[in-house]
């Protein structure tokens, strides 16, 4: 099939050495900034979503039972990147959630999160997933060079389709490479 991006209206500009494109105030709830200077090389970006529908950024005839069960899901967040290309430093965060109603999947759900990191790590402060059939949350932080993964995941209850519920925890402890 045919998909259509909606209506998004941008701003460019260029100005002495700094390339500017954001958006422009809209119907649809999503704020786009980008920053690059040239003299001093260094990028930023950031993205603003309040219940952004996924969705409703394309035009598309919806026939399949698929994407008509995600047509309701929203998106908020608050993401921000930096880019230093002449020291190679970044710095990025975000925290949001994702809402998947009662009639997307698995009897609805609520994704939240906060992460954040740089050119050696990420830490995930919190990935908590809540609904009527899951409970789960996620605490870790990864060291990129030496591949060293720390936290743990917990999976308070999990509804199977047979309707068994299961739970579990998993810790992960850094090696001196790696993880176990």
């Amino acid at each position: 099939g045919t998909f259509n991006l909606n209506k998004i209206g941008f701003y460019a500009g260029l100005d002495e050495n700094i390339l500017e494109v954001r958006t422009i105030q809209s119907v649809i709830p999503l704020n786009f900034n980008f920053l690059y200077n040239f003299f001093d090389q260094n990028l930023e970006f950031s993205l603003q979503t309040q219940k952004l529908k996924p969705i409703e950024l394309f035009s598309k005839n919806y026939k399949k039972d698929e994407l008509i069960k995600l047509k309701d899901v929203s998106f908020s967040s608050i993401t921000n990147f930096a880019y230093d290309i002449k020291q190679n430093q970044m710095n990025y965060d975000s925290s949001g959630s994702l809402i998947f109603p009662k009639e997307s999947l698995y009897d609805g759900f609520d994704i939240s999160y906060a992460l954040s990191g740089n050119e050696q790590n990420i830490n995930v402060e919190y990935i908590n997933v809540a609904g009527q059939k899951i409970n789960a949350n996620l605490q870790a932080e990864y060291i990129y060079k030496t591949m060293q993964l720390y936290g743990f995941a917990n999976i308070s209850d999990f509804t199977l389709p047979n309707g068994n519920v299961i739970s579990t925890e998993l810790f992960f402890d850094p090696l001196d490479e790696g993880f176990m």
